[in-house]
This record gives structure tokens, sequence and C-alpha cells, in this order.
């Protein structure tokens, strides 16, 4: 916010710290502006990755993320988008109140932002769905930061406004409830082995497809091993940090929230 106010031109760019920018990045936001009216400009992020287990974890539910995104974008009811890679007009920040109303959340300024320009005036947000705009950033190094930082996002979807957004996050947690379920009802033999790995093979056939095509944006290859073995872990994965997220907080930065 402060430095909003300090700020003397017409648009606004935010990236993160450690990030790695394209070369062509102003420019391809630029072009977009140019070439269609609109007061915030969401763009694609995504992991850097060492090819080692636990970095290209990150990166696959990472990409699955910005799936999410550019799928919303796509149908018309957008409720993602990444501080890491965003633009909008100063104008309309200030017009919609900015950040107001959202200090008390440690985490989501960005999707609450776009929130507000999506009341406004739906057609005033636009996707950059261009390579030369995707902005490279660090997967977590340990697994309690990994953690916190899942938490972190999970705990905002309960403030979203977005009915999308909302939509979404139940349908993606209770997918992988029910997965995970499904294991204890095959343990007390209320569901057969066939059945199960039928389930589970059908979700992770239909993931794949999905996630090699947002890949190749991307320009990621997906290693069909490491992707296998994602997939039987990834519904543990989410169901515990889904239960985590309305907990007693988490740490972020030194800080705890």
């Amino acid at each position: 916010q402060t430095a909003i106010k300090k700020a003397k031109f017409e648009w606004i760019i935010t990236t993160d710290a450690d990030c790695i920018v394209p070369f062509n990045w102003l420019k391809t936001f630029d072009d977009a502006i140019q070439q269609q009216a609109c007061d915030l400009l969401v763009a694609p992020v995504i992991f850097s990755t060492d090819s080692s287990f636990f970095y290209d974890f990150q990166q696959l539910d990472f990409l699955s993320l910005m799936g999410a995104t550019q799928g919303g974008f796509g149908i018309g009811f957008p409720f993602l988008c990444n501080g890491a890679n965003l633009c909008y007009r100063k104008a309309a920040f200030i017009e919609v109140n900015g950040f107001n109303g959202n200090e008390t959340i440690a985490s989501g300024d960005d999707i609450f932002l776009m929130e507000k320009l999506l009341a406004r005036d739906k057609k005033s947000v636009i996707y950059i769905n261009n390579p030369e705009a995707i902005v490279l950033t660090k997967p977590q190094r340990t697994v309690k930061d990994f953690v916190n930082q899942r938490i972190r996002w999970a705990s905002k979807s309960i403030a979203f406004k977005n009915k999308t957004g909302q939509l979404v996050g139940f349908l993606v947690l209770s997918m992988n409830l029910a997965l995970f379920l499904s294991l204890f009802f095959m343990i007390f033999d209320q569901l057969s082995v066939l059945n199960l790995l039928s389930i589970w093979l059908l979700k992770m056939g239909i993931d794949f497809i999905v996630l090699k095509k947002i890949a190749k944006f991307f320009n990621l290859k997906i290693s069909s091993i490491k992707y296998a073995v994602f997939s039987f872990m990834y519904p543990i994965y989410s169901v515990f940090i889904g239960v985590l997220s309305f907990g007693k907080g988490y740490e972020w930065k030194g800080r705890r929230f």
C-alpha cells in the first residue's frame, strides 16, 4: 500500500524477490494492455526444480494450480491468480479500496483484489496465455516449510467471496477424501482391490491427460514413474493439508499466524 501510494505511473506490476522474470516480461504485459481494455492482468508462474523427488512433487502440485487458474479463465469463471506475476491499473486499485478488508489475513491479497475487480467489471480481468510471460519461482527447501506454505494457501480459501473458488476447493478436497477413505473401505472388506484400483487408475489417467497438456504450455516434461507415485501420495497429502488448514495456524517467514 505504501509503495502504490508513492508510485507515479499508471500501472503496478508485482513479483516476488526470489522470482526470475523472462526477458520480454514487461513487453508481454504492455502488448496485452495495448490490445485489450483491462484493469488486472493475471500471468503464469511455475516452480523451478532440480529433478529431485521432493522438488518435482512441488512442481507438479503447483502445475495443477496453474491449470486451474488457466481453466477458470477459459470457462469464464476466474478464481485464482498469483501475486508473483500480476499487473493492475493503479486507478482501479484505488477505486476498489485495494487491500482494505483483508488486512487480518496473511495470504491472498492477490486473489482478494481480483475478486473486487471481478465484482466491479468481470471483463476488466484477463489472463495472459503467453509462455513469454512465465515467471519462475523456487520451491520450498524443507518439508516443514512446504507444509506451512500449503496450509497458508489453503487457510485463505474460507475468506473467498468467489463461489467458484470455494466450490472447486470443496470438490478437490471431497474427491481426495473419498480416495483416502477408499483405502479403509478396502481394508475392512467394503471395497474390493479391483474396484479400488479401477477408481484410482481412472482418476490418475484423467489427471495425467490434463497435466500433460498444462505441462506442454510450460515446456515441462512429466516423469510417468514419478507421476504414478505422486498420484498415490496426493490424496493423503491433500487431506492432511486440508485438515491442518482448519487448525491452530502456521509459521511463515519467522512469524506465527
